[in-house]
């Protein structure tokens, strides 16, 4: 997965990252590399297409990535995300599971 400038420009700010690195940089987007699929995993997104965080309608999913990639960034674990945001991901959870639902029943 590729990721936009503006938004690995958007979770740098956000992680207090303000060096231009290219080794500091490397990391942080193996980071939210693997929070993107953690993300796509935990909230059951089961779609083909990949999260648009442009899309102003999937913000929720776009704050969990970059809280996600604070707490790995600043020496969490992803425990610690999984408890504090668990309220917030299963509400996506359900939701990804009625949309799914409702997808695979149209179908029949």
């Amino acid at each position: 997965m590729v990721f936009k400038e503006e938004l690995i420009e958007e979770i740098k700010r956000y992680c207090d990252i303000y060096n231009n690195d290219e080794e500091l940089l490397s990391k942080l987007t193996k980071i939210i590399e693997e929070s993107y699929i953690d993300i796509k995993k935990y909230t059951g997104w089961y779609k083909k297409e990949e999260i648009d965080f442009s899309d102003k309608d999937l913000f929720d999913y776009k704050s969990l990535l970059k809280n996600l990639v604070l707490y790995i960034w600043n020496g969490y674990t992803k425990t610690e995300f999984l408890h504090n945001y668990k309220d917030d991901i299963s509400f996506l959870k359900r939701k990804n599971d009625s949309d799914e639902n409702n997808a695979t029943t149209e179908s029949i």
